[in-house]
């Protein structure tokens, strides 16, 4: 993403493997998979990443709540492009 190759970004970030035992990362993967989809023209992909994000994290400390309704904004963002 940093060098500008959005569609690579979102490639790398899509060839993730996590197993039982190491989901250490998994939401913040999953948060800027959304991100770098909506960059990228690819909404589907966004809304899809965003809404297992919020799934995940549905239940969050107050530290993280604002990280979650940046998501949840972001999220009806694009619903509402998507009906426009």
């Amino acid at each position: 993403e940093s060098r500008g190759n959005l569609t690579g970004a979102l490639r790398a970030l899509r060839r993730r493997q996590y197993f039982n035992w190491d989901l250490t990362f998994y939401s913040t993967a999953l948060r800027e998979e959304g991100r770098i989809a909506a960059l990228a023209g690819d909404r589907a992909g966004a809304v899809q990443a965003y809404q297992h994000y919020l799934a995940i994290r549905s239940d969050v400390e107050p530290s993280q709540r604002a990280e979650l309704e940046r998501v949840r904004n972001a999220l009806a963002k694009l619903l509402s492009e998507q009906h426009e």
